[in-house]
């Protein structure tokens, strides 16, 4: 690559008297031990620490460090009304994982909305915002299954930025893979999302290793 950008006939670096080696340096490095992750405690109630390998860690079976609380929930459809009972059995897993992690939350949602044929993104949170402020309910989440990705941007912005309501979307693949499939893998991250979202911390660096 250096040797094709011909750096060393470019005048203007001539004219300062700079020159440019074709070959690389050789360094000496050495491959640091990965950081031990502190996670909440496991089933026998001890403090699981983890050592990640390959950039990788099983972190099934035992609660976060630091698991939020979700008081309340809503759930807002860009989706076909009849996949509502798909949804129902999301909200079903989600909840069941996220307890498993230590997270405390509701059977239910609070509030379920469906969104209308000419409904834009901005309509229908803005009818959640107002319902929440009217009845005075305490949302601390809002999942929002998108019909297209391209309403992501929308659901963040209107959502969290204009009307501050905390969302997590999710996509009809992910919806599909919770709710038929039972991915644990897609469940534990959603989990993982929503506890840092409420205010959890999912893991932490040892202290020692810091």
């Amino acid at each position: 690559m250096v040797k094709k950008s011909n750096f060393n006939n470019d005048p203007f670096l001539k004219s300062f008297g700079v020159q440019i080696k074709a070959e690389p340096m050789n360094v000496s490095g050495r491959v640091l031990p990965p950081p031990r992750l502190e996670y909440g405690k496991g089933n026998g109630g001890r403090q699981i620490i983890l050592t990640p390998k390959d950039g990788a860690w099983n972190s099934t079976e035992f609660k976060f460090f630091e698991s939020a609380s979700c008081e309340s929930f809503g759930f807002v459809s860009f989706l076909p009304p009849h996949k509502a009972s798909m949804l129902q059995e999301f909200c079903l897993q989600i909840v069941r994982t996220c307890r498993s992690t230590g997270i405390e939350m509701p059977d239910s949602p609070k509030f379920y909305e469906q969104a209308r044929k000419n409904d834009t993104v901005e309509m229908v949170l803005k009818r959640i915002a107002d319902k929440c402020d009217r009845d005075g309910i305490k949302c601390d989440l809002v999942f929002v299954a998108l019909f297209s990705s391209e309403q992501y941007a929308q659901v963040k912005s209107c959502g969290d930025i204009t009307f501050g309501l905390v969302t997590q979307c999710v996509l009809p693949k992910t919806i599909s893979d919770v709710a038929i499939k039972k991915n644990y893998s897609t469940m534990l991250n959603i989990a993982m999302k929503i506890n840092m979202k409420i205010g959890g911390i999912n893991t932490k660096l040892l202290e020692d290793e810091v």
